[in-house]
C-alpha cells in the first residue's frame, strides 16, 4: 500500500524519485505544503501577467514586503538605485498582506544571479516567512532567499530596532531616556546573549543589548535572524543560498561594553524530495567588537520521501516523518490576564497576544511613577516548569520574574495559573513574552503511548524526538500544525505617561 501511494506521487528510478513538473497541475491546496496558489509563480523568466508576476527587463532582486504585498525590482548591479518598478502580488487584498505569513505560490523558480528579499514594517514581533509551492521550488546556483531589516523607514537613528520577518528587534540607546544605561534587546534569552530562533513554532531569534553610552548614546543591539519555512508539494533543489542570519550589533568610538549582535533566525524546508548542494545560514551576528557570542539558530530539513540534499546546514535536524499516533498534550501559553491594583484586569475575556509595538494589546491609564502590573499566563506544561516573564520596554527598561506551574493548572485550571508582578514606567511601550525556562519532556497520554521525544516550547533548545516527527506527518496529511505545537505568549503593554 504504501509503495502505490508513493508512485502516485512521483517515479522511483534507480532509488531516486524524480517529480514531473505538471503532475499538480492545480491547488485545492496541495498536499504538504497547503499551497493555494494564491500568489501564482514566483519565476524572473515567467512573461505571462495571468500567471504571476512578469519581472521588469533587466531586474536580478525582487524586495517583498510582506505587511503591504507590493515587491519591488531592482537591477543588483546598482543597488538600491537601480528602482525599475514596484508591483503588488496577486491575491492581495488590505493590510498586512500576509498577516500569518504564508505566501501561496503555484510554484517557484529562481535562476542564477537571481535574488529575493523579504522585509517588513510591522514592530514587534512580525509573522515568520512561509513560503508555500503548489509544485516545485527551485534555487539554482548563486541564486538566493534572505530577509533583512527595513532599514529606509527608520534610516541609521534607530540603529537596531528594525523589524525583520518572525525576529526580534534589537535594542536601542536612541530611545533612552539616560544615555549611559544599555537598554535590552527584545526576544528571549539563553542565559546572558539573545536566544536563538526556534522551529515549533517558526520563530527568529531575540534581539541583542545595546551598549553603555558612556557619556553619549550607545551603539544599539543587532536584530535576530528571520523565520522560515519553505514547503512544497513535490521537491525542493536547493543549489543557491537562504540566509536567516543574526545582525551584528552596531559600533562606534566613545563608548564602553559591546553591542550584541542578534541570535541567528531558523530555516525549516519540507518536500517530498529535498535535494541539492546549496547553502542554509542561521549564523548569529557578531558583537560590536567583532566577536560572535549570540548563538546560531536551528535548521529542518524535512524530506517526505528522499533526502538527498549534501550542501551546507550546520547542525540541520534531518530525516523521514514517522506514521505515529499524534500527540493531544502538547503545551500551549497564553497570557490571560494583565491587571494592576487600582484598576482590576485590562484583559477583559481575552488577552490578544499579538506582541505589536505599533499597536499595543493594552494601554494601561496615565501615571506619574512606576506601575505594578500584575501579568498571569496559562500553560499546559508539567507541573513545576518555571516560566519565565520577561518585559522589555521602548524606553530601554527591562524587568523579569520567574513563577511555577503549580499542580492542577492548565487552559481552565485551578488553583489560579502562574503570576509575577512587573514594574513598568509611565510612557513606555512594554513587549512581554513568556517561555518555560527550559524545554521539558511530553508527558505521555492516552494517544500518545509511543511518543518518547523532547518538545521544544521555547528559544532555548531544539528536541528531535518522535513528538515532533509526528507534527510533521500531520503536516503531510494537511493538518494545522499551529494547533499541535507549544507556542511562547506575548503580549504588549502601553503605560501612559502624564
Amino acid at each position: 500500500m504504501k509503495r502505490l501511494i508513493l508512485l502516485t506521487m512521483g517515479f522511483l528510478l534507480s532509488g531516486h524519485l524524480t517529480v514531473p513538473f505538471a503532475q499538480v497541475p492545480s491547488c485545492s491546496p496541495a498536499s504538504i505544503s497547503g499551497s493555494t496558489g494564491a500568489q501564482g509563480v514566483l519565476d524572473p523568466a515567467n512573461t505571462d501577467p495571468n500567471l504571476g508576476l512578469v519581472w521588469p527587463a533587466g531586474a536580478t532582486r525582487a524586495v517583498v514586503a510582506m505587511d503591504t504585498g507590493e515587491v519591488q525590482f531592482f537591477n543588483t548591479s546598482t543597488g538600491n538605485q537601480g528602482l525599475l518598478d514596484t508591483l503588488v502580488l496577486p491575491g492581495v487584498s488590505g493590510t498586512p498582506a500576509f498577516p500569518d505569513g504564508k505566501l501561496n505560490f503555484v510554484s517557484v523558480h529562481l535562476a542564477a544571479g537571481a535574488k529575493v528579499e523579504f522585509i517588513t514594517g510591522l514592530l514587534g514581533l512580525p509573522p515568520p516567512v512561509i513560503l508555500l509551492s503548489c509544485q516545485d521550488l527551485v534555487l539554482e546556483p548563486g541564486s538566493e532567499m534572505d530577509a533583512n531589516p527595513l532599514r529606509s523607514i527608520f534610516q541609521a537613528a534607530t540603529q537596531g530596532r528594525e523589524p525583520i520577518p518572525g525576529g526580534f528587534p534589537g535594542a536601542s540607546n536612541f530611545f533612552a531616556t539616560l544615555p549611559d544605561i544599555a537598554p535590552a534587546g527584545f526576544g528571549p534569552r539563553t542565559g546572558s546573549v539573545p536566544s536563538p530562533g526556534t522551529l515549533y513554532p517558526p520563530l527568529g531569534g531575540a534581539g541583542g543589548n545595546a551598549a553603555t553610552g558612556a557619556g553619549q548614546v550607545g551603539p544599539g543591539g543587532g536584530p535576530g535572524g528571520a523565520a522560515f519555512v519553505i514547503s512544497a508539494a513535490q521537491r525542493i533543489t536547493m543549489n543557491g543560498t537562504i540566509r536567516a542570519w543574526g545582525f551584528n550589533g552596531a559600533s562606534f568610538g566613545g563608548t564602553t561594553g559591546t553591542a550584541q549582535g542578534g541570535g541567528g533566525g531558523s530555516v525549516r524546508l519540507a518536500a517530498l524530495l529535498v535535494e541539492g548542494t546549496g547553502t542554509i545560514d542561521t549564523s548569529a551576528g557578531l558583537d560590536s567588537d567583532g566577536v560572535k557570542r549570540s548563538p546560531d539558530g536551528p535548521i529542518e530539513i524535512q524530506a517526505f520521501v528522499q533526502d538527498l540534499f549534501t550542501g551546507t546546514a550546520p547542525g540541520a535536524v534531518r530525516g523521514n516523518p514517522v506514521a505515529a499516533p499524534l500527540p493531544s498534550n502538547l503545551p500551549q501559553i497564553q497570557i490571560v490576564e494583565v491587571s494592576t491594583a487600582g484598576a482590576g484586569d485590562f484583559c477583559g475575556f481575552d488577552c490578544s497576544n499579538t506582541g505589536s509595538l505599533v499597536s499595543p494589546d493594552i494601554t494601561l491609564p496615565e501615571a506619574s511613577s512606576p506601575v505594578l502590573v500584575t501579568v498571569r499566563a496559562t500553560a499546559d506544561a508539567p507541573v513545576g516548569t518555571i516560566l519565565v516573564f520577561r518585559a522589555v520596554g521602548t524606553d530601554g527598561s527591562v524587568a523579569e520574574a520567574t513563577a511555577p506551574v503549580p499542580a492542577g493548572c492548565g487552559t481552565d485550571c485551578f488553583p489560579p495559573p502562574p503570576a509575577v508582578d512587573l514594574t513598568l514606567n509611565p510612557g513606555a511601550t512594554y513587549q512581554i513574552v513568556v517561555t518555560p525556562s527550559a524545554a521539558f519532556a511530553l508527558a505521555r497520554g492516552p494517544q500518545a503511548a509511543p511518543m518518547r521525544g523532547t518538545v521544544p516550547v521555547t528559544g532555548l533548545r531544539e528536541g528531535s524526538g518522535e513528538a515532533e516527527l509526528a507534527a510533521r506527518w500531520a503536516r503531510a496529511l494537511g493538518a494545522d500544525p499551529r494547533r499541535m505545537e507549544a507556542q511562547a505568549a506575548r503580549v504588549t503593554v502601553r503605560v501612559s505617561g502624564e
